[in-house]
């Protein structure tokens, strides 16, 4: 889900939790003054009309409010600094050692264009899987997505503190996934390295290069393959 839908949802699930208590608020005047006099038919719609505005204004803010503090960065190389949650560190992904960075992305991949990029904070939903149970700090993170029509490459990666330490991620992933508890299939090292598992979402192909962990994902295979060919070169420039 992008960023301005998941504003737009949390937006009107404000709006609909608001609305009992805005209304509430909106009708006790008239009701003590029912006890006094009669209310008329002008003075209720009036009410109902305020109350469907304060709750389109709590939608609206609520949606702004959210916009605004998890904007997203686009394009460039990714920089984290100093320790613990700092930008490009997800959350239950370990401290930041240091200083990093992803390497820029291309603005085209496997014949497609760059159309989304996540870091830090917000791409931490996406890259637990790459990190099982946060065991190594995570100094940068990614998640550069690719499409046009139906086809789509998302491409993710996290840099860890040393090459050692990128490999063993890797390593511990493929022991995860071969345990046949995971969504993500049993892996198959295609060479070099690289390995291949597939998910009900597609294809996947992961590994590492240097201190990053790098992981290709499409749910056309042969796009997945030829967007690695791109990857595997980007890693290692």
């Amino acid at each position: 889900m992008s960023d301005f839908k998941t504003a737009l949802f949390i937006g009107a699930l404000a709006a609909m939790v608001s609305a009992p208590f805005v209304l509430l608020v909106a009708w006790l005047p008239l009701r003590r003054k029912a006890e006094d006099d009669e209310v008329s038919h002008a003075e209720r719609m009036a009410v109902l009309r305020n109350t469907l505005v304060a709750v389109v204004l709590v939608g609206v803010a609520t949606t702004g409010a959210y916009l605004v503090f998890n904007e997203e960065g686009t394009g460039g190389p990714v920089e984290a600094t100093g320790t613990g949650g700092g930008m490009g560190v997800p959350p239950g992904m370990g401290g930041t050692t240091g200083s990093a960075s992803v390497p820029g992305f291309p603005e085209t991949l496997a014949g497609l264009p760059q159309t989304e990029v996540v870091s830090g904070d917000q791409a931490s939903a996406r890259l637990v899987t790459m990190n099982p149970g946060g065991q190594f700090p995570v100094s940068a993170a990614q998640v550069t997505t690719y499409s046009e029509g139906k086809d789509s490459v998302e491409v993710r990666v996290i840099i860890l503190p040393s090459p050692e330490m990128a490999q063993a991620d890797v390593d511990s992933l493929v022991s995860a996934f071969s345990s046949g508890q995971m969504v993500v299939g049993a892996p198959e090292e295609v060479g070099d390295g690289v390995y291949r598992s597939e998910s009900p979402a597609g294809t996947n192909y992961y590994f590492a290069s240097g201190p990053g962990v790098w992981w290709v994902a499409s749910a056309d295979g042969k796009l997945a393959e030829k967007a690695l060919e791109d990857v595997k070169a980007l890693a290692a420039g």
